[in-house]
Formats: C-alpha cells, sequence, structure tokens
C-alpha cells in the first residue's frame, strides 16, 4: 500500500498556527486541502488560510 504525505498548515484567525500531516493513498494536493480544511471545520477552528 501506498500513503502520500502532506505536511500541512493552518493559520487560524487567533494568530495560530496549526502543523499536522495529512495522509491520502493517491497523490492529490487539492484533495488533501479539502480534507484538511474538513477536520479543522470539525474541531471547530476559524481557518485563515490552509495550505500544504
Amino acid at each position: 500500500m501506498t500513503l502520500h504525505v502532506f505536511d500541512t498548515f493552518s493559520y487560524s484567525g487567533s494568530g495560530r498556527i496549526l502543523h499536522f500531516d495529512v495522509l491520502l493513498p493517491e497523490k492529490d494536493e487539492q484533495r488533501a486541502i479539502a480534507c484538511a480544511r474538513q477536520w479543522l471545520t470539525s474541531i471547530g477552528d476559524d481557518y485563515i488560510r490552509c495550505s500544504s
């Protein structure tokens, strides 16, 4: 099995920087960012920018 690791950063409205990884079976940066945003929303983070 192949996993692709996306080193992801999120910048919140309060000035916090979150650093985490997104793991996906395919190399798709847009999907990684979408998954990151979905997770940030689920934990109640008001991210301004998210990049991988």
